[in-house]
């Protein structure tokens, strides 16, 4: 494989980043609400559930346990960036782009990098690029495919008869149908012989795919309500059972696999990564012998950068704080949609009539030489109907925040509730995945999202009262 760059960069020290697995609130209001502002299922685009999708599904405001990371959050670290091309002509280039962290701070001043310092993947994707003729004479335009968190095994299954146990889990979309095909008498007999349904778990290496809209509410609902309705409109069609339809469901939502990333793919073959869940930069080294020549090293001065203590920390149940979760999540996940990296805005619905207004301040293009000027509104209605309008519930609460985002770095909140006092607080953002909503070790969050989801799908179904088309073919998004 052809590395392009190796970028190593000297993070601080964070408050500790705690697990908050999505939870679901179902109610016979919320159902009567969806089918009206959705016709009975027939309109369920992430800009029109944005409002409603944050009280059906949301970042427990209860922490669970504290994420791991080596070394804990007080460690200094590197995060590092991983360039490798996979195509190049006069006219097109495929980069695969992979990101993490290091389990310390492993760089010596004078640029050494340890062989034994681990180096933990967190996220992927895929930039291409194409040059072709424009206004300016030849420019470069580019997409970018594929953005996957990379969910990594925190908590190992116990198959104990006595103390069984799934260990980590994960909840998208796949996960809630692939739950929902089991048999709850079989599963329960299974479970007291010492069976575990690893399924929704790591049962294949430490390592998984998840889309990164995954951990975006109005997305996550909208996907997984889409599949819902359409499984059961071929379920209507062709006379299948509950368990061919979750099946044809589970396949409208499939995770890519991490054997279509190519980074990943040929370090399976050079290194233990499917074992450990990790590569040293020996490892790498071994298999790229010029890694050193590319790497680039850089190095915070002492005493700078956030510091443990210094800003608000996350174990709090407010609204502030998990507003601040899910700006966390969803901001990153825009930018890159959008082909930038970094951005630094306000916004808030403290106006006249509730609108929000948004003020961007700063804003990085992710490729310098290609114009990304047309994907600019595309941004600012992304963040205002997939986040703002989702966090202020319709504006049920009043929101003023300033939010400074790099995919790289961190990301840094300062937050307002109601005209409350402001809170502060920053993010790892290349540790998003260790902290994803849709990681879990209880299963019973998996069992009840699947559930509630499910009802959602049937009531809107039941409850809309509105005209329907008399022919469901060519009617639905």
């Amino acid at each position: 494989m052809k590395v392009l760059r190796l970028i190593f960069r000297q993070t601080g020290t964070y408050n500790d980043q705690y697990h908050r697995p999505y939870e679901s609130d179902f109610s016979d209001r919320i159902g009567r609400e969806l089918a009206d502002i959705t016709r009975g299922g027939m309109d369920i685009a992430p800009s029109v559930l944005a409002g409603v999708a944050g009280r059906v599904i949301r970042p427990s405001s209860t922490v669970g346990e504290i994420a791991a990371i080596g070394g804990g959050w007080d460690q200094r670290r590197f995060l590092f960036i991983m360039e490798v091309e996979v195509q190049s002509t006069r006219t097109s280039r495929k980069v695969e782009v992979i990101t993490g962290v290091t389990n310390y701070d492993g760089i010596t001043r004078s640029k050494n990098i340890d062989e034994k310092m681990e180096l933990q993947f967190t996220s992927a994707f895929t930039v291409q690029q194409i040059k072709a003729l424009g206004a300016n004479g030849a420019e470069w335009s580019g997409a970018i495919h594929n953005p996957i968190q990379i969910l990594n095994q925190s908590k190992p299954a116990s198959y104990s008869p006595n103390h069984a146990s799934n260990g980590t889990i994960s909840m998208r979309p796949e996960d809630l149908f692939v739950r929902q095909t089991r048999n709850e008498e079989i599963d329960d007999l299974a479970r007291s012989h010492g069976y575990v349904d690893m399924r929704s778990g790591f049962s294949r290496g430490p390592l998984k795919a998840s889309r990164r809209s995954n951990t975006q509410a109005p997305l996550y609902l909208s996907t997984t309500l889409k599949a819902h309705r359409d499984s059961d409109e071929t379920d209507f069609i062709s006379e299948k059972d509950d368990t061919d339809r979750f099946i044809e469901a589970r396949g409208m939502v499939r995770e890519m696999s991490l054997e279509n990333n190519a980074i990943l793919t040929q370090m399976q073959v050079d290194t233990d990564i499917m074992t450990n869940g990790f590569v040293t930069y020996g490892e790498l080294l071994d298999a790229n012998p010029e890694l050193d020549k590319i790497a680039d090293v850089y190095l915070m001065p002492p005493n700078t950068g956030h510091r443990r203590g210094d800003t608000d920390g996350w174990s709090g149940g407010d609204t502030a704080t998990v507003a601040s979760v899910i700006i966390s999540n969803a901001v990153p996940t825009i930018l890159m949609s959008c082909m930038y990296t970094d951005i630094r805005f306000t916004a808030t619905n403290d106006t006249r009539d509730g609108s929000f207004v948004m003020k961007v301040s700063s804003l990085i293009p992710f490729v310098p030489e290609a114009d990304v000027s047309e994907h600019y509104d595309l941004m600012l209605r992304k963040i205002e109907n997939e986040l703002l309008r989702d966090l202020a519930l319709n504006n049920e609460i009043i929101l003023k925040i300033e939010v400074r985002c790099s995919i790289y770095e961190d990301t840094e909140i300062f937050i307002s509730v109601d005209g409350g006092a402001e809170s502060h607080f920053v993010y790892p953002t290349m540790c998003d995945s260790l902290i994803s909503p849709i990681i879990t070790d209880n299963i019973s969050h998996l069992d009840l999202l699947a559930k509630d989801i499910g009802d959602i799908a049937s009531s809107m179904k039941g409850n809309y009262g509105g005209p329907r088309p008399s022919s469901s073919k060519g009617k639905f998004l």
